[in-house]
């Protein structure tokens, strides 16, 4: 270690060559580094509590779609592998896109800490799945 990098207890650089007791030497190790208030990011869930309701809501009804869409496929390959159709092709491709695009919507809502994204990406999620379901399921 260099005399010009050591430090007093206190934190003000030591003098070059100036002894330094050994009550007075830091512990080994990086610093730890001190961070503006500006710089620091607001922590989630600054929206409200409507929010992160609606955060919670879209995000486990787009976990539900991804679990459907790994089932339907897991259906599919065990039609096939029986010699039966299984729920078809276009019907794994129409929840496999829409399982993609609400997750996408669904970790912009979980990334942005205000009320307006929040609140548009989660709709939009939730649109999304409610698409989905009325599409495949109920028409």
């Amino acid at each position: 270690m260099r005399a010009s990098s050591a430090r007093r207890a206190d934190g003000t650089a030591a003098e070059a060559g100036e002894h330094l007791d050994d009550e007075e030497t830091l512990p080994l190790g990086p610093r730890p580094r001190e961070t503006p208030a500006e710089t620091t990011r607001p922590s989630p869930g600054g929206e409200g509590r409507m929010g992160r309701a609606l955060r919670g809501l879209s995000g486990g009804l787009t976990a539900g779609l991804l679990v459907l869409t790994v089932v339907l496929c897991g259906v599919q390959l065990w039609g096939l592998g029986r010699g039966n159709i299984g729920p078809g092709w276009t019907t794994l491709a129409g929840h496999a896109l829409g399982s993609a695009v609400a997750l996408f919507t669904q970790l912009r809502a979980d990334r942005s800490h205000r009320r307006a994204p929040v609140v548009g990406y989660s709709l939009g999620a939730l649109g999304v799945v409610l698409v989905v379901l009325v599409q495949w399921w109920w028409s």
